[in-house]
């Protein structure tokens, strides 16, 4: 069984989103190698023929983020990528009261997802709050249904 474990943020990983107040990052080992990119639409995009996943209504509800056209090249699931090399893709969006980067990371034994969150004003805070907890539970099995369907191609 592979299990995706919870990681500590590394600096550089913070230079996605100065002055970040909230971070967390989860690494899943992969006997194959993907590129960060491949990472980030495995684990955010829908299958073919199914909607958005569950994360949709979080990111778009809760979070009330704005986001690019879910179909484009220059977008993950309406993450806007402001960075993208074969090992590091990063994803960015914002609201009102927050703004949030996705940092992808890939290597020849694993893949990684760093989430990094600055607070806009005190309702960016109080929203992180009630979110951040669902949040951690969520992304490593986002990670490893992202792995598996990578390994399923």
């Amino acid at each position: 069984m592979t299990s995706t474990t919870r990681i500590d943020v590394a600096r550089d990983a913070r230079d996605a989103l100065p002055d970040t107040d909230y971070s967390d990052a989860f690494r899943t080992p992969s006997p194959a190698l993907f590129t960060a990119e491949e990472w980030a639409r495995a684990a955010f995009e829908p299958v073919p023929g199914q909607t958005f996943p569950a994360q949709q209504r979080v990111w778009r509800g809760v979070l009330q983020l704005r986001f690019g056209p879910a179909a484009s090249p220059d977008h993950v699931a309406g993450w806007a990528i402001v960075e993208n090399d074969p090992g590091r893709l990063v994803l960015a969006a914002l609201s009102w009261h927050l703004d949030a980067r996705l940092l992808f990371e890939a290597g020849p034994e694993a893949g990684q997802v760093t989430s990094l969150v600055r607070f806009r004003n005190p309702a960016g805070r109080a929203i992180w709050s009630a979110v951040g907890p669902l949040h951690r539970h969520a992304v490593p099995g986002i990670l490893d249904a992202a792995r598996k369907r990578l390994l399923s191609r």
